[in-house]
């Protein structure tokens, strides 16, 4: 074979190798793009994609872990039902009165709104009173009009829940929790009782849920793009009794979904209750007592792919469109300061810890069993009413993407397909021109510097970047 020849088959060997390397590279990336359609966080159950997305979401808990604690707001604060108030007080739940102490306690002390992370779904049985309705009903009709004045004295002392009403109306600032039920759980829910709640609470439903008009201005149902969104709908609640209901300045649901592998990452803040009226959470409607918002102001943008944004106030949220958001979250168990029920009922906490604060109040017992799994995991077990002070602390800071709830948008799923892109097509190409000890020196500083970025913009910017499929 003569030199021109070898010099040609040489450049066929050359050029074959080169369409091969183009062509790997196109396969990958488009083996890329085609998973991260079809798995998106937290929206695919199919068990391949389960497993990328369970990926995604520990390697944002690392995130979280390697960023660790920052700074809390300090109008928030926690009173929990801890093993002190139990070894004190008594087993949980604990009598009504001993709330009524509570509230009569940070009453004093100025707080600005008190919020109730439990739920009170039935009368307190009262041995007491019983007693002296029967004692009542046996002197009949002999019994003089003294001793009845006195047996209703008694009584009124005696009804826990009489004093635990009384307080809630004197305070005038405290948000009631309640549970919206799913079909399977709301089979047990007393119906009666639902109605009387609900009839109390559509008050403090979302004044206004708005349509938002499609490009071509054809018209839409509402219900229907809710829930082919994703939208929750409660046929049952978890309600509060009417008593107490009445008393409370308002009420917010308690209930949070977490994830398919049982960690809280989202916050679900809007639920529509049957066909009637969509209802805010526990935090929402916290910040809304504890700014004051008028119901002018307070506002849901329904689109027919789902929430749009929801107006709180000064405040503009922009969750998915199934109404949750991704909980930015502050620190690990303990960020916000805690104190004991018991020692703010006996006056042991000073009354300037409380004053013009938001103060949660809930479960901090472990044997009381609300026990959570969120990102932070390397520290104590998280209670629940800790999560409502993350999500209020995001709500607060709505302005600040560092502060308030991740972005996990189109802008940041574009992100992640240019990256795919990046990856896939010039990286590939590069590998295929570059020695194999220059290519893996470029692997290692390209997935260094991209692991960089998605943390920077994690922690700077608030936003959430997918890092599994483009790395």
């Amino acid at each position: 074979m003569t030199p021109n020849s070898q010099r040609f088959m040489a450049w066929i060997s050359r050029w074959s190798t080169r369409q091969i390397d183009i062509a790997i590279a196109v396969l990958v990336t488009a083996a890329g793009l085609l998973l991260f359609a079809f798995a998106g966080i937290g929206a695919n159950r199919g068990a391949g994609f389960m497993f990328l997305q369970n990926i995604e979401q520990r390697l944002l808990d690392m995130r979280f872990e390697v960023r660790g604690a920052r700074t809390p707001d300090p109008r928030i604060v926690i009173v929990g039902i801890d093993e002190k108030t139990l070894q004190h007080v008594g087993s949980f739940p604990l009598p009504r009165k001993t709330y009524a102490v509570l509230i009569q306690r940070l009453s004093a002390a100025g707080a600005k709104v008190v919020a109730f992370d439990a739920t009170f779904p039935t009368a307190e049985t009262n041995s007491a009173t019983q007693a002296l309705d029967r004692l009542q009903s046996e002197l009949r009709p002999s019994v003089p009009s003294g001793l009845v004045e006195k047996i209703d004295r008694l009584k009124l002392q005696s009804d826990q829940d009489g004093m635990f009403a009384a307080s809630l109306k004197q305070a005038g600032n405290v948000v009631l929790g309640h549970l919206f039920l799913d079909a399977e759980r709301a089979r047990n829910a007393d119906p009666k009782l639902e109605e009387e709640y609900f009839n109390i609470v559509w008050a403090k439903s979302f004044p206004q849920v708005l349509k938002v008009k499609s490009k071509d201005g054809h018209d839409f149902d509402l219900n229907r793009a809710w829930i082919e969104n994703g939208g929750t709908v409660a046929v049952g609640a978890e309600a509060n009794i009417t008593r107490l209901a009445e008393a409370a300045q308002s009420y917010g649901f308690i209930d949070i979904n977490p994830d398919p592998d049982g960690t809280l990452r989202h916050a679900l803040l809007i639920i529509r209750y049957r066909d009637q009226d969509f209802f805010p959470s526990l935090a929402l409607q916290t910040l809304r007592e504890y700014e004051q918002i008028p119901d002018q102001d307070i506002a849901a943008y329904l689109a027919e792919n789902g929430l749009e944004r929801i107006q709180f106030g000064k405040h503009e949220l922009h969750p998915s469109h199934d109404g949750t958001a991704a909980i930015n979250y502050v620190g690990p168990y303990g960020t916000y300061p805690h104190y004991s029920m018991w020692d703010v009922m006996s006056g042991t906490t000073s009354a300037e810890a409380f004053k013009d604060k938001i103060v949660f109040v809930g479960a901090t017992a472990k044997a009381v069993g609300d026990l959570r799994n969120t990102p932070f995991q390397s520290g104590e077990a998280y209670m629940g009413v800790e999560v409502h002070a993350n999500i209020l602390d995001n709500l607060l800071h709505s302005g600040e993407a560092e502060r308030t709830f991740l972005i996990r948008g189109p802008k940041e799923e574009m992100g992640d397909i240019a990256f795919i892109v990046l990856f896939g097509l010039g990286l590939g190409l590069w590998f295929a021109r570059a020695k194999p000890l220059l290519s893996t020196i470029t692997l290692i500083v390209a997935l260094a510097t991209f692991g960089w970025f998605v943390y920077y913009a994690f922690v700077h910017w608030g936003r959430w970047l997918s890092f599994t499929i483009p790395a």
